[in-house]
């Protein structure tokens, strides 16, 4: 990257669909709680894209017919994040880490301008279960992350990242050095509506049209091209903002400019 040894970069990794895949793990425990909390059959997790799982709690208690009182959703997060604490051998066993995903990581950790946090809705103890379950504990600083016990909505989470991140190593990262990654049209447009990079990773639900659509920046097929990543992040200082690079959609092949 062409800037001074002195800049900050601060990368906030997503976690489901782009480093890590576990839906049919969050499935067996909502059955578990289901079944636990309400003696009452589960039928499936109700998603709240851009929300916090608090939300994700919300709607899927309402599609089940169930009131989902403060007192409700409060039990069945405490219990979300038990079973995803106690059940880490079957996280591990039912989920996968997505490809490319240790070694981007460790690419990034390995460089001393970066700061590798975590961005999701999902809540703190939820996602520090996922990232230490997968072993990628040592590649973030969880205490500079944030997380959907931090806000509602996905996109007031890149500034209390920005925050904590200052707080926690004492120099300030602008917007222009601030990197969301993510798999999700939502992960795109939460990075656009608060001014930092949007980094598209087609390995979840959103193929690479979905994502240019959203607004990212530059869109790869999976971390194993950290190169193309690399690329983008060299030539910052003079890439026009709408000029970025990727991939049209799959099968793909790497092009120059935003596919038309």
């Amino acid at each position: 990257m062409n800037a001074g040894c002195d800049e900050q970069f601060l990368l906030l990794w997503d976690i489901d669909g782009t480093l890590i895949e576990a839906a049919e793990f969050r499935r067996a425990i909502y059955s578990r709680l289901f079944a636990e909390i309400l003696e009452l059959p589960f039928k499936k997790v109700i998603s709240a894209p851009g929300f916090s799982t608090l939300e994700k709690i919300r709607r899927t208690l309402l599609f089940h017919d169930v009131t989902p009182t403060d007192r409700l959703v409060a039990r069945f997060s405490a219990g979300l994040a038990r079973e995803y604490v106690e059940s880490r051998e079957e996280l591990v066993t039912g989920g996968r880490l997505l490809p490319g995903a240790t070694a981007a990581l460790r690419h990034f950790a390995a460089d001393g301008r970066f700061v590798q946090a975590v961005l999701t809705c999902t809540l703190k103890a939820i996602a520090c279960a996922k990232i230490e379950a997968f072993g990628l504990s040592p590649l973030f600083d969880m205490s500079v992350g944030a997380y959907g016990d931090d806000a509602l909505r996905r996109v007031e989470l890149p500034d209390v990242a920005r925050r904590r991140c200052r707080a926690r190593t004492g120099r300030h990262v602008p917007r222009s050095s601030t990197f969301i990654i993510g798999d999700t049209e939502e992960d795109m447009r939460a990075a656009r509506c608060t001014g930092v990079h949007a980094v598209g990773v087609a390995t979840g639900r959103c193929a690479p049209p979905a994502l240019w659509r959203a607004g990212a920046d530059v869109v790869i097929l999976d971390l194993t091209d950290i190169a193309l990543l690399q690329n983008y992040l060299d030539h910052l200082p003079w890439r026009r903002p709408d000029a970025p690079i990727g991939v049209p959609s799959p099968p793909a092949v790497r092009v120059p400019n935003r596919p038309a």
